[in-house]
């Protein structure tokens, strides 16, 4: 399963990346995406290569540190995330 989190440059750096340690995921992809509107901060963009374990042990971190989908924080932290299945 693939799953692709986008958000924040120093939220991903400081909080994402450490989860997904403690998640027990090895396979990481990172890119840097410049800002596209003056006055907009630059973002990040994590794939993650995981299976249904690691999966849930990280969206219950990610629930933790950042809320539920759709939740007042996390739309502050402006993080979104995709998941895609792999066949």
């Amino acid at each position: 399963m693939k799953q692709t989190i986008t958000g924040n440059k120093a939220f991903i750096k400081r909080t994402i990346l450490p989860m997904t340690k403690q998640a027990g995921i090895t396979k990481v992809r990172v890119k840097d995406l410049p800002a596209l509107v003056p006055g907009e901060k630059d973002q990040m963009e994590l794939t993650l290569d995981l299976d249904k374990e690691q999966n849930t042990r990280f969206l219950d971190l990610l629930k933790k540190k950042s809320g539920k989908k759709g939740s007042m924080k996390r739309k502050k932290l402006n993080l979104t995330v995709f998941k895609e299945v792999l066949r």
